[in-house]
């Protein structure tokens, strides 16, 4: 929203746009939206800051979050940290890794503190990057660009800085239980107010911290003296390339954390939850499919989550 200001207005005015056709040809039906990984806290961010309750409530019917990347992911540190060449073949991390670098988006998909930082857990739990000279939270992202990131040390502050704050967050105060036995803030991600189905997959091993035990003074050093080398018919790269921490709670890109930071939301429904199922893969699930329709359509089964009466998950 902060690289293209207008988009939040754009989306708004083609929701509108359908909404207006379906009643000029007699279907009075409200907009539902479809989002995937990073256009769900887009999404999040357009209803939650930019339109108002009254203006939900006429124009859209319901958001299905599909693999929501909320509170950001582990996974983009690769991105910010050395390249992340998505398994392409024949390509470097280092040859994609400044344009990455480069996207408010890569910055705004950081772990965020409010759901990846607990003073009252582990210690342990709250790192994001383990290195040989110190450990690094998602508090520390300022103090990570300037002593690891020479090459990123002056923009990569700067767009951190216009992005750390689009997520709207609220205190959560809890029950009197947690009340007494907690001693730091907790927080959720902010109702967006509208009718939510959520999907997302599960039981896929999903990065959760990365380990880079190589003697350098910063990561960005070990870039001069790179080389390549070709074997087999992939591209091999001499440049140390970090150990990754990976749980099953996860759809291999989002940990469960995040997939299911919305589903304490007031009008949250129970979620379809498809095992085994990873991050890009879930879009062509046929239960996926077919749960879409039936949102359309109006003859979902689901029910409000938190009325804990029915389930769709599988």
């Amino acid at each position: 929203p902060t690289g293209n200001p207008k988009i939040h207005e754009k989306l708004q005015s083609m929701i509108e746009t359908i909404y207006h056709q379906q009643q000029e040809q007699d279907q009075p039906q409200r907009v539902t939206l479809l989002t995937h990984s990073l256009g769900c806290i887009m999404v999040h961010h357009f209803l939650t800051t930019h339109v108002s309750q009254e203006w939900k409530e006429r124009y859209l019917h319901a958001w299905i979050p599909v693999s929501a990347a909320f509170g950001g992911v582990p996974a983009d540190l690769r991105s910010i940290l050395w390249g992340d060449t998505l398994s392409i073949p024949w390509l470097r991390p280092l040859d994609v890794r400044d344009e990455q670098r480069s996207y408010e988006t890569a910055l705004w998909l950081l772990p965020d503190p409010h759901l990846y930082h607990d003073d009252d857990v582990n210690p342990e739990d709250n790192i994001v990057l383990q290195t040989l000279n110190r450990n690094f939270t998602s508090l520390d992202y300022l103090d990570l660009f300037n002593t690891q990131l020479a090459d990123f040390a002056n923009d990569g502050p700067l767009i951190y800085q216009r992005v750390k704050h689009l997520t709207q967050w609220t205190e959560w105060r809890g029950d009197n239980d947690t009340k007494t036995t907690r001693n730091s803030t907790q927080w959720r991600l902010m109702d967006p107010n509208v009718t939510v189905y959520p999907v997302y997959g599960t039981n896929v091993a999903t990065p959760m911290r990365y380990i880079y035990n190589h003697n350098v003074q910063h990561i960005d050093e070990a870039d001069d003296e790179e080389e390549d080398k070709v074997q087999g018919e992939r591209l091999q790269w001499k440049k140390p390339q970090p150990k990754v921490v990976t749980s099953l709670d996860g759809d291999g890109t989002v940990p469960l954390r995040g997939l299911e930071a919305g589903n304490h939301w007031r009008f949250s429904q129970h979620p379809l939850i498809l095992k085994s199922q990873d991050h890009v893969h879930v879009l062509s699930d046929t239960q996926l499919l077919n749960h879409v329709e039936s949102i359309v359509r109006g003859t979902t089964h689901s029910s409000n989550i938190n009325d804990n009466t029915q389930t769709v998950a599988q």
